[in-house]
Formats: structure tokens, C-alpha cells, sequence
């Protein structure tokens, strides 16, 4: 009779053929039953044994995993903890900007009142100083208006005045320190003002700080610029 190999033993088969034996009271074939059945039991513990094994290994392994986890959530913690300190400094940081901010815009503030009191008071003293020079000129001044308001141009100065019979209107931009656009701005002044008036217009810069550059391009345009 051939005999099957340990790993091959069917359980079921066997508890088969014992309660068949058992039944016909066959001594013999009972104890070759019960040699495999021990067989099969040695197979079942070989691997229950094995899985115990495997068990153990599959947790050790979680308990390393465990432990680097507990490792890696304390590092979390950590930077978490980090987290909240940054947030923190962040949190005053912003506060010294929003400090700093509104420490700017009343500076600014402060400094366009000056400004604004600057630009006033270089228009005030040299709208006396040009009406003086035009005088020195041989101009006989016949009116003079401040602030003039002519379609959205703002002339400084407009000086009508008379020389040799001859009638001009000065056209005046007024500025500390003009720039490219001022020059700009008071030739088309003085062209739209010479365009609803029958009279000659000449238009005028006036500065205190006046650079070669503005200085040269006003001259070629056929500005009369006055330094201060």
C-alpha cells in the first residue's frame, strides 16, 4: 500500500476511513488509519508551529513599526510645537508691520503736507521773483493770475503784459524741481490758452533745482527757463 506524503495527508479523507474501520472492527487497517491520522496531525502542528512563527515575526515587526511611529509622532509633536512658535513670530511680526505701515503713512502723510507747503510757498516767492525780472526786462505788467484753471491745465502763473506796444501772455509752470512732463504740460497750456486768445503766448519754467536734461529739453521745445 503507498503511502502519502506528509504534506499531501487529507485530513477529511482520513476521519473518513477511521469511522469506516471503526465500523468493521478492522484492527489493522485502524492502526495504519491511526498512523496516518498521527501523521497528519505532526503536518497540522509542523504548520501551526510554522504560523505561530510567522506570527511572531509579522509582530515583532509591528512593534518595530509601532515603535517608529511613537518615534516619528513625537517628531511631529516637535515640529508642530516648532509650528506654533513660528506662527507666533509671524503673528508679531505682522503686528510690527501693521505698526510699521501705519508709522509710514503718517510719515508720508507728513511729508506731503511739507511738500504741498514747499510747492506753495516756491509758487508765492517765485511768482514775485519772475513779475520783478519781467519788470527788469522792460515788460509792463498788466495783470497776473495764480492757479490759473484752463480745462484741466493748472498754470502756476499767467502774466499778461505789454512791451514796446507789443501784448504777451506768460504761460508759468512753477515747480522746485521740474520734471519732463512739466514741460509738457505747460506747452500745451500755453498752446490751448494762445488757440482761444488773439494774443502771443510764451511759455515759461521756473524752478529751483532744474536739471541740464529738463533744462535742455525745455529750450529746444521753445520754453523760457528760469533758474532760482
Amino acid at each position: 500500500m503507498m503511502r502519502d506524503r506528509p504534506g499531501e495527508i487529507d485530513i477529511n479523507k482520513l476521519l473518513v476511513d477511521i469511522g469506516d474501520l471503526l465500523q468493521e472492527g478492522a484492527t489493522v487497517n485502524i492502526n495504519i488509519v491511526l498512523s496516518k491520522f498521527l501523521q497528519a496531525l505532526y503536518v497540522l502542528t509542523s504548520k501551526i508551529d510554522s504560523i505561530d512563527k510567522r506570527i511572531n515575526e509579522i509582530n515583532m515587526k509591528m512593534s518595530d513599526i509601532n515603535k517608529q511611529m511613537y518615534e516619528i509622532n513625537m517628531k511631529i509633536e516637535r515640529i508642530e510645537g516648532r509650528l506654533e512658535d513660528v506662527e507666533s513670530s509671524l503673528s508679531s511680526i505682522e503686528g510690527t508691520v501693521s505698526d510699521m505701515k501705519m508709522q509710514m503713512s503718517e510719515v508720508q502723510s507728513k511729508v506731503d503736507h511739507l511738500g504741498n507747503m514747499l510747492g506753495a510757498l516756491t509758487e508765492a516767492t517765485l511768482s514775485r521773483f519772475i513779475l520783478e525780472d519781467l519788470k527788469k526786462e522792460g515788460y509792463v505788467i498788466q495783470g497776473h493770475t495764480r492757479n490759473y484753471q484752463l480745462d484741466g491745465y493748472d498754470i502756476d502763473l499767467l502774466v499778461d503784459a505789454t512791451k514796446n506796444g507789443e501784448r504777451v501772455v506768460f504761460v508759468v509752470s512753477i515747480k522746485v524741481k521740474p520734471r519732463h512732463r512739466d514741460v509738457s504740460e505747460v506747452l500745451g497750456a500755453a498752446d490751448l490758452y494762445g488757440s482761444r486768445h488773439d494774443v502771443r503766448v510764451k511759455p515759461m519754467l521756473a524752478g529751483v533745482w532744474v536739471g541740464s536734461e529738463v533744462e535742455a529739453y525745455a529750450r529746444r521745445k521753445g520754453v523760457i527757463v528760469v533758474r532760482f
